[in-house]
Parts: structure tokens; C-alpha cells; sequence
């Protein structure tokens, strides 16, 4: 898993087994300063969200 230091960016990579299912505080090894990380939540572009279609319109009369 791929962990970012919310506080100096930091970037390091944990192993999945390590992080248990409640998650864990960790303390960045660069500034010290601690923060939660939880499993499955890698903030990678698989873990961001896609953007939400717009609905469909409704059918009905088209206004003139």
C-alpha cells in the first residue's frame, strides 16, 4: 500500500499485512507528526472516486 504523510507529503509504501482491519496511527519517519492510516484506503487513482454521471433527462414534451 501506497501511504502519503497528510502533513510534509511524504511517500512511503507499507505492506497490506501490516496495517490491521481497524487501521493504525503511524508517526511519519520525516516529520514526526502522527497519522491514521486505514486499509484500503490508498490514496492511488484506483482509490479515488469517478465522477458521477448526470441523470438522464426526463421524457416528456420538449418547451418551445
Amino acid at each position: 500500500m501506497k501511504v502519503v504523510c497528510p502533513h510534509c507529503s511524504a511517500t512511503y509504501g507499507v505492506d497490506d499485512r501490516r496495517i490491521p482491519a481497524g487501521g493504525l496511527n503511524v508517526r511519519c519517519p520525516s516529520c514526526r507528526k502522527t497519522f491514521p492510516v486505514r486499509p484500503g484506503a490508498a490514496p492511488d487513482a484506483a482509490a479515488v472516486a469517478a465522477p458521477v454521471p448526470l441523470p438522464a433527462p426526463a421524457a416528456g414534451p420538449v418547451p418551445a
